[in-house]
């Protein structure tokens, strides 16, 4: 019973375990965990040297992003420095970006200039002493529109005046505030014009009015209404109306609501508040310009007046600002960019304008400092402007220095090739998990990838900017990426933070069947053995991967085939198959295999190796030791089957009782309970 009991779980278990191995598709595709790159402990495997065009940023967790790199350096050596007095530093104030790429650059307390220069540092345009003898000491130059004339706006510091010159070759005086050489705080007067910008026009004017820092002695910023100025009237034709607009109490310094103390790089808002950096004051205001009420006590101003502040000590340190600007619009929309030129703080600072947070800071005294400098020079970035293409330009006049700061436009990076961890092993890649946060506006990056050296392909991207799903056979050994990052603007950056790359174990293909006598070879499909019948009046048969081998009476063969018959001609047998699978390799094999005439035995093609059985027909025998013993009939394989299974089910006591009978040997008694009375006791 026991025994009977053992076979029937043994059967069971085969039965499960059969059913289980049906449920299973042969061949099914077993997925790997997908391999990450720029995640936590997984840096990206990037092809040294790196372009500085890309940085890698974070430790643990990678991004890749565009670089801030310098793009300009107009040092000592540029062009425009070639007339400037051997010995020198060329001591640059203010570097105004032009939409066309030019830059309009201001200084020189050696010798004063004024000039337009291209990328290069070649003058295109200029104003110097020699060409007004009452240049003095120009701190800014603007490009302005006076009377419908393309000018150029300059503060002259020494000369107390602020006057436009046409940007041209006539370089005409058409536009001033300021009595020459007349410091004073009356109709037409200034102390020490630091800055002056000009404002749009409005409704009716002929010319945008000018804001004018006038920093020592006075104390203020004035908006002068330029179409008041009348070249050969008194006073230029300027009265105390002129002044239309001021914040700041003439000749008295303070930093309570309504003062300044030296006033420096006035700028009108779109919202019509107006930022103001108070020098000594350690501080850069916006005020409200429409609380101005001449006939008050302090203009009008009060507490309320000063609507957002950054204050040394307690925003941030800010210990000598020389200017700030809010950025309105591009990639830094939101912003406000200042220089602080103290020896100890010789930076150029960007801030969120809500949250003050300090978003980037470059210190002059450390970033990319000249060779040409001594060890005890400390820079002085004196203006910081960005560009309508996002880049940021700053007038450094410590190192006697413009420098054009911004990414490259675009920037690519390459890995390694990347076995995922699978070395050796046949890969079918499926697809590419990317994780990257929505991209600022102008922005992109691109995938591009490689299988086993090949070519680089363009990956296609999901609408959502999170996957790429691989065409069907893509498949290798090894896989590489190429990242291709790319900005309209020449600040703001993609961000790409890593991927996953999902593959799964790839098929194979078989080969096909090689061709006998004149007739083709098989086709070659996945998992199916090769079979050849000799004589050659049939064709070749399909073959796994491997060879497959034929013979004819008028010599060998050649075939190929993909999805389909070959063609078959005297010469070896060859065949040939595509696999063309979701999850599989497309791979080429091939069979041959010499002509030879084999008769009396069959041979089985091994798969991988021949995958072609031959046939025998009649003819002379091969010799005995290579010949096969005769096939096992099916019904011997059945007869035997049934022998085993008496051997365990049929019960023996039944059979020595039978044997007793027989032989008439049996001296037993007979049993009283059945089954067991047939053998007696």
């Amino acid at each position: 019973m026991r025994r009977l009991i053992a076979c029937a779980a043994a059967l069971a278990v085969l039965a499960v375990l059969s059913a289980g191995a049906a449920a299973r598709p042969a061949g099914a595709a077993v997925a790997y965990p997908p391999w990450e790159e720029g995640f936590a402990d997984h840096p990206f495997s990037l092809l040294e040297p790196m372009s500085p065009a890309v940085a890698v940023l974070g430790d643990v967790d990678q991004r890749l992003e565009l670089a801030h790199v310098t793009l300009a350096r107009l040092g000592p050596t540029a062009p425009m420095w070639a007339s400037y007095p051997s010995g020198q530093r060329p001591d640059p104030r203010m570097a105004y970006p032009l939409e066309d790429g030019h830059v309009l650059v201001s200084g020189g307390k050696d010798a004063p200039y004024v000039m337009e220069v291209d990328a290069a540092g070649n003058i295109v345009w200029e104003y110097r002493n020699g060409t007004d003898g009452l240049l003095r000491k120009p701190f800014s130059a603007e490009p302005a529109t006076f009377a419908g004339r393309r000018c150029v706006l300059i503060s002259d510091r020494i000369a107390c005046r602020v006057f436009a010159v046409s940007r041209d070759d006539a370089k005409e005086i058409v536009w001033q505030y300021g009595t020459t050489d007349g410091p004073g705080a009356g109709v037409n007067q200034l102390a020490d014009p630091f800055c002056a910008t000009q404002v749009p026009a409005q409704a009716g004017q002929t010319s945008g009015n000018v804001l004018i820092a006038d920093s020592n002695d006075n104390h203020r910023v004035l908006e002068v209404r330029s179409d008041d100025y009348v070249a050969a009237s008194p006073d230029l034709g300027y009265s105390a109306a002129s002044v239309v607009w001021q914040y700041g109490v003439t000749g008295q310094g303070g930093s309570t609501p309504g003062y300044l103390n030296q006033a420096r790089s006035p700028q009108r808002l779109a919202n019509g508040d107006t930022l103001i950096t108070d020098a000594v004051g350690k501080r850069i205001i916006e005020v409200r310009s429409g609380d101005y009420d001449p006939s008050k006590p302090d203009n009008g101003y009060t507490a309320a007046s000063i609507v957002w502040s950054y204050a040394n000590g307690v925003d941030g340190v800010l210990l000598d600002p020389n200017t700030a600007r809010a950025v309105e619009s591009g990639a830094l929309a939101g912003t406000v960019v200042f220089t602080d030129c103290d020896w100890e703080s010789q930076w150029v600072r960007i801030i969120d304008h809500d949250t003050k947070a300090t978003l980037d800071t470059i210190d002059l005294a450390t970033y990319e400092r000249p060779a040409n400098v001594a060890a005890t020079d400390t820079a002085s970035p004196r203006d910081a402007r960005v560009a309508a293409d996002g880049s940021l330009w700053i007038a450094d006049a410590g190192f006697g220095q413009i420098l054009r700061i911004g990414n490259e436009g675009s920037g690519t990076v390459t890995s390694v090739p990347l076995d995922c961890g699978k070395r050796g092993m046949l890969k079918a890649f499926v697809r590419l998990k990317i994780e990257a946060p929505a991209q600022p506006s102008g922005t992109s990056f691109a995938i591009w990838y490689s299988v086993d050296g090949k070519g680089f392909k363009k990956a296609r991207i999901s609408g959502d900017g999170r996957n790429v799903n691989f065409p069907a056979g893509t498949a290798g050994k090894r896989i590489a990426y190429r990242i291709v990052l790319a900005s309209s603007d020449r600040w703001a950056t993609p961000v790409f933070e890593g991927m996953a790359i999902h593959f799964i174990k790839a098929k194979v293909g078989g080969g096909g069947g090689g061709g006998g006598g004149d007739k083709p070879g098989g086709s070659g499909n996945s998992g199916q053995s090769g079979v050849y019948t000799y004589p050659s009046t049939a064709e070749g048969g399909t073959g796994s991967s491997g060879a497959g081998t034929g013979s004819g009476g008028s010599g060998g063969g050649t075939g190929s085939g993909s999805y389909g018959t070959g063609s078959g001609s005297s010469g070896a047998g060859a065949g040939s198959s595509s696999v063309a699978d979701s999850v599989d390799v497309p791979v080429q094999s091939a069979g041959s295999g010499d002509a030879q005439s084999v008769q009396g035995y069959q041979v089985q093609g091994e798969e991988g190796v021949s995958g072609v059985p031959l046939r025998a027909v009649e003819g002379a025998q091969a010799p005995k030791p290579d010949r096969p013993g005769p096939s096992v009939p099916v019904l011997a394989l059945v007869i035997a089957g049934l022998v085993v299974a008496a051997a365990f089910f049929v019960p023996w006591p039944f059979v020595a009782a039978h044997l007793r009978r027989i032989t008439g040997f049996d001296h037993t008694r007979p049993a009283r309970f059945l089954p067991f009375r047939p053998l007696g006791k």
